[in-house]
């Protein structure tokens, strides 16, 4: 059996920045402020994205305005980051991250280019 690695955050915001955050009914329900940012599964262009979203039934995804921009939600400088949500951010967030060592090996790479 394997053991998961133990996810230490560095605050650097780096999964705010590279990864889509899906969304479910719930999560918009819980946090009505998503609604100004949520983007309905049928506008995202990424076949991909789209296929994961409908297998999670996630039916929106936060609008970043682009490829490699910040959540909406995330206030601060590299390093010293912060969620305005946090209490109440989606599922997805709450489950990061979910592979384990290879996510944070990822996300400490990405943490060190960006404190550079």
């Amino acid at each position: 059996m394997s053991v998961k690695a133990k996810h230490t955050c560095t605050r650097c915001g780096q999964c705010c920045f590279a990864f889509g955050i899906t969304l479910t009914l719930d999560d918009m329900n819980h946090e009505p402020r998503l609604w100004e940012y949520a983007i309905p599964i049928q506008k995202v262009d990424n076949p991909k994205t789209r296929k994961f979203m409908a297998e999670k039934q996630m039916p929106f995804v936060i609008n970043k305005n682009g490829k490699g921009k910040k959540c909406p939600f995330l206030v601060g400088q590299v390093g010293h980051v912060s969620c305005l949500i946090y209490e109440t951010r989606p599922e997805i967030c709450r489950q990061y991250p979910q592979d384990g060592a290879k996510c944070i090996r990822q996300e400490n790479e990405s943490c060190q280019r960006l404190r550079a």
